[in-house]
């Protein structure tokens, strides 16, 4: 498994099971993890601190995953970005929309911690 070398990752997902599961393999691979389940408190931490990486699902209460990664473009230190999707289109239809959005990575669920860890530790490497 990938080392994330103690960066810093805000997970917003609001399925509980998920972001255990997820923020758990996350810590266990050295990141630091802020988890939130909606998506207004996202934006907020967002702008309140510097964040290596977003890892948020695409439906949120409140700002959706979508309009997390908009608000990202307008910042000066944007993190890399990751969108997870349970939607109900095709996946195809999905990543496009989430990478013109300015999405770095999409997946869809059910979500494979290994790959997603995988994909920061590529890029946070760099």
């Amino acid at each position: 498994m990938a080392t994330l070398l103690a960066k810093r990752i805000l997970l917003a997902e609001d399925d509980p099971v998920g972001s255990r599961l997820l923020g758990r393999a996350l810590a266990d691979a050295g990141a630091i993890v802020e988890i939130v389940s909606d998506g207004q408190r996202a934006k907020d931490e967002l702008d309140l601190g510097i964040y290596d990486a977003l890892v948020t699902d695409w439906m949120l209460p409140n700002v959706s995953g979508i309009d997390l990664v908009r608000h990202l473009q307008t910042m000066r230190f944007r993190p890399y970005v990751i969108v997870v999707s349970a939607i109900d289109v095709s996946i195809d239809d999905a990543s496009l929309h989430a990478h013109r959005a300015g999405a770095d990575a999409f997946f869809a669920k059910p979500l494979v911690p290994k790959m997603i860890i995988e994909a920061l530790g590529i890029a946070i490497a760099g």
